[in-house]
């Protein structure tokens, strides 16, 4: 899923707070590596990840934004959530956007079994 460049704040608050939600619990990592490569999707990452040991996990990418004329908040601007629910296990990829690497959206990437 896409979204404009402007609105990585709710993006962050949105996810922050389905994963927060009662039974559940989530960790967010970043990646070291991951930034520099804009163009690769989540399943790329992972797959690298596993077979060349090309990404570490690292710090959490964060930018501060204004979310109001007199506020700002610290968002993920790359990170990964990882969680869980009863049984169930997710992950999400974030990434804000980031002109220096032509990443002009904010991106959510989600795999699925299903």
């Amino acid at each position: 899923m896409a979204y404009p460049p402007y609105g990585l704040p709710d993006v962050h608050l949105a996810l922050e707070r389905r994963f927060a939600g009662e039974g559940r619990s989530f960790e967010l990592i970043g990646m070291r590596g991951a930034q520099h490569h804009g163009d690769l999707t989540l399943g790329d990452i992972l797959e690298a990840a596993d077979r060349y040991d090309r990404f570490i996990v690292g710090a959490v990418d964060y930018a501060r934004l204004p979310v109001s004329p007199d506020a700002e908040l610290a968002c993920a601007s790359c990170g990964f959530y990882l969680g869980t629910e009863g049984e169930d296990r997710f992950a999400v990829l974030l990434r804000g956007p980031h002109d220096e690497y032509g990443r002009n959206k904010v991106e959510i990437e989600v795999p699925a079994g299903e």
